[in-house]
């Protein structure tokens, strides 16, 4: 079949739905196409699996979900693979909520990945945390509290804004790029190329695990440092595009 062999993997926000937050006609045309003529198609998000579960288009590969944090199977529902935080996520939600005043929200994504909590009125924190968002007014303050918790907490966890003024804490075994390399070795003997799109911090370490990474127009000028290829805006049906060139983008032509 004609896509046989390739998986992409695509980010959700400001990649692939459009500027409502939408899944248009023509990428999701594109990408059932494309499951139908042989390829394995799925997200890497930020959100939970009950959200996948409820969008519009399904996966027919592993779902990378709650920040690269979780993998699920897209046909059962049950868990592949997860990495949560050691002790040390508790540790830095509590120091990021005594030492930082103007975090606006902390959700903290625990136990089954799908709760969040604000921490300024939760009674506890669980020990078993998969992703915190911090959310602050302005993007310096954003990247202050990333820079500070970076190096404060380098050696167990890692710091990525997924929006301007958003900060996502995973673990440093985890992340999207992470994710990818085991649904690589999963899939081995079913893929020979995996591509990878995305447009913010947080999407950088899938594009390097990619085979061959894409970022949108509208990404980040870092973001576009480690692409291969800059596909059009999100709004201008990304994901369609790059289904619709996938053998000239990832160099396979008429090879496969």
């Amino acid at each position: 079949m004609k896509y046989n062999g390739y998986l992409i993997y695509t980010d959700l926000d400001a990649t692939l739905l459009d500027k409502n937050a939408r899944l248009s006609d023509k990428n999701k045309k594109a990408i059932e196409n494309f499951q139908k003529n042989g390829g394995l198609f799925s997200y890497a998000t930020g959100r939970s699996f009950d959200f996948t579960k409820k969008f519009p288009l399904k996966a027919n590969a592993p779902l990378i979900c709650v920040g690269g944090t979780r993998v699920y199977d897209c046909k059962t529902g049950e868990e592949i693979f997860s990495v949560p935080m050691d002790k040390t996520g508790k540790e830095a939600v509590l120091y990021a909520k005594e030492n930082y005043k103007n975090i606006l929200a902390a959700y903290v994504f625990k136990d089954d990945g799908r709760t969040e909590c604000d921490i300024k009125s939760a009674a506890d924190i669980s020990d078993l945390i998969f992703k915190v968002v911090f959310v602050f007014e302005t993007e310096d303050e954003a990247l202050e509290f990333q820079k500070d918790m970076a190096k404060r907490f380098e050696n167990s966890l890692v710091f990525e804004r997924s929006w301007n003024t958003g900060v996502e804490m995973l673990s440093k075994s985890a992340g999207k790029g992470a994710c990818v390399k085991k649904v690589r070795d999963l899939y081995k003997n079913k893929i020979h190329t995996i591509v990878c799109a995305g447009d913010f911090e947080n999407d950088i370490s899938m594009l390097r695990a990619a085979d061959t990474a894409v970022a949108v127009s509208n990404a980040l000028s870092c973001v576009k440092k480690e692409a291969d290829i800059i596909a059009p805006a999100h709004y201008e049906d990304a994901v369609a595009w790059i289904i619709e060139n996938i053998k000239e983008i990832t160099g396979k032509g008429d090879s496969i």
